[in-house]
């Protein structure tokens, strides 16, 4: 998110679409969770109501939202740290 990247024509741009890598993110989470309880043939069905799981999805969704956005100004290392 900080440093540029060359497209096909040469122009030097910068990813800026922080809600696709959120999206990204979690799509691979649920895939890779669905894969493993498959696998070792346990049930999709959530233990708790999905309301239950509401507050805690979207305070993360936000939170992870925000740690992409401030790379766009800071290192890796540095929000790390900080």
């Amino acid at each position: 998110m900080r440093y540029p990247y060359s497209d096909n024509h040469g122009n030097v741009e910068f990813f800026s679409n922080s809600l696709f890598l959120v999206l990204c993110n979690r799509l691979c989470s649920c895939m890779m969770a669905a894969s493993w309880l498959l696998l070792t043939k346990q049930s999709l069905k959530p233990a708790a109501p999905l309301y239950n799981f509401c507050l805690v999805s979207i305070s993360n969704t936000i939170a992870t939202t925000a740690q992409y956005e401030a790379l766009k100004y800071v290192t890796f290392a540095v929000q790390t740290v900080c």
